[in-house]
């Protein structure tokens, strides 16, 4: 095995040849790097950035006793991530397997019911914040139980599993190494360590899952009880990049502007303590003595006999205006880097602008939405797939993904424009139908059954009765 290095010295995984047991030297160490110590750093790494995200983050300013606070955290970390996550899955994907003008399949059906069972679009929005906070993604699909119509999907904790590649196609896992502590004699604090190796046997096209136990320090122990067959070509455990990272398993995360959010909060922390002590007018009096300076007891006004005494206020010459916008060049510049667009105004300002016009402010989120939405899908492809086949089903069912637009958009001028086309005779009612979400099919058929209906009908002329000379009368 061989780790893979970075340009900023963070190790990325071990490659190996081959399935290595637990106790094997080579299985921890190679070259004098520690494979452990790379499990380490990932896990602090991530448990930085999930404090980071939550608000706790790092104050630079002192406090005396009882002095406040001066230390201001603007969690712009928050805000990118929840805006990212929000902005990919606003709603559940729709997941189809045919034609939407032919309605919904019997699979399909399963396919949404299985995906509510689960927690729907609550359980994407815990994976793409697990993506965001570590790079990568980690789901476990379970057998299924008896009595049970639909397979449990679970949200692994991305630290406590460490990934071992085949050593010349870094897309090749050969197994996934899932670990866990548990806490099992308290009296005596004795912590045990569990490890499952998820193996990958290539030649037969399935998976076995290894189960090993050890206390602390001491050999791993397998249990055999625990040991099981996966007969898939697929794994457990279905894993996918949160954003792009060529040449390396891991995904990027949402977490790499943290020293920038560090700056910005200092600068904005350091603003509130100059204002705390210099905001307020200081009174100085030149030419006099402290004693000199009698209380007349009228609403706080002061006097003295000294002629030449001069009492005036001390304020400060500026405005802090230097720091407010450099606190606002470093919050836009978070966001930048983020790839995210919070807009300022109201929704009145935004009333005359055209969704082209939307979608261009948008375009750099829009775009990273894409490539969010391509590798989600991805992820939800393989989980479904899996669900499909560990569910008796005996199809390998891979949905397409159709994600909702996370903008909203003028309904009327689209219809203005299709209807404009229209006139020109360059697109047919059937296209603008679907473009509009309709299943032309239904509307053409509901559409003829109204025509038949009276109430719809025109109503019929009635003829005039001709002109007649007028009755005589008898008298």
């Amino acid at each position: 095995m061989q780790p893979k290095r970075c340009e900023t010295g963070v190790r990325q995984m071990p490659a190996a040849v081959q399935y290595v047991d637990p106790n094997s030297k080579l299985r921890d160490t190679h070259l004098n790097v520690t494979i452990s110590e790379e499990r380490k750093k990932r896990k602090e790494e991530y448990d930085k950035s999930r404090k980071y995200y939550e608000g706790d983050q790092k104050h630079f300013l002192s406090k005396k006793a009882g002095e406040p606070d001066d230390n201001v955290i603007i969690n712009v970390t928050r805000m990118a991530i929840d805006r990212t996550q929000t902005f990919l899955f606003p709603q559940m994907p729709a997941l189809e397997l045919a034609p939407a003008e032919t309605g919904a399949t019997k699979e399909e059906k399963w396919v949404r019911a299985a995906w509510e069972f689960n927690g729907g679009v609550l359980f994407l929005q815990d994976c793409i914040l697990n993506g965001s906070l570590s790079g990568h993604n980690y789901v476990r699909v379970l057998p299924l139980e008896k009595g049970e119509l639909y397979p449990r999907l679970v949200n692994l904790d991305p630290t406590g599993v460490f990934t071992y590649w085949q050593a010349d196609d870094i897309d090749t896992v050969l197994w996934h190494e899932v670990t866990w502590d548990v806490m099992e004699d308290e009296v005596n604090n004795v912590l045990t360590e569990y490890l499952q190796d998820i193996v990958h046997i290539k030649a037969e096209q399935r998976w076995e899952i290894h189960q090993y136990k050890r206390l602390s320090g001491t050999q791993w122990v397998e249990q055999e009880e625990f040991f099981q067959r996966w007969d898939f070509k697929f794994g457990p455990i279905i894993d996918w990049k949160h954003l792009p990272d060529p040449n390396r398993f891991y995904g990027k995360s949402e977490t790499d502007h943290l020293p920038l959010q560090d700056k910005l909060n200092l600068v904005v922390s350091e603003n509130a303590r100059i204002n705390r002590y210099h905001s307020s007018p200081k009174t100085v009096g030149t030419g006099i003595k402290p004693g000199d300076i009698k209380d007349t007891g009228i609403d706080d006004f002061w006097s003295t006999e000294n002629e030449k005494a001069q009492i005036y206020n001390l304020e400060m010459k500026s405005n802090q205006a230097f720091a407010q916008n450099l606190a606002e060049f470093m919050y836009d510049t978070y966001l930048a880097e983020s790839r995210v667009v919070l807009l300022r105004g109201e929704v009145k300002d935004f009333q005359r602008v055209t969704n082209a016009g939307v979608r261009t402010v948008f375009m750099d989120m829009l775009s990273k939405n894409m490539i969010l939405r391509r590798l989600y899908a991805i992820g939800i492809q393989k989980i479904t797939r899996a669900m499909g086949m560990v569910s008796g089903m005996g199809l390998e069912i891979i949905p397409d993904v159709i994600y909702p637009d996370p903008l909203p958009v003028d309904d009327a001028e689209l219809v203005n424009i299709n209807a404009i086309e229209r006139s020109m005779g360059v697109v047919s009612r059937e296209t603008i139908s679907e473009k509009r979400g309709y299943i032309w099919t239904d509307e053409l058929t509901r559409m003829e059954q109204e025509a038949e209906l009276e109430i719809f009908a025109a109503p019929e002329e009635t003829e005039e009765p001709a002109d007649s000379e007028p009755a005589q009368s008898d008298t």
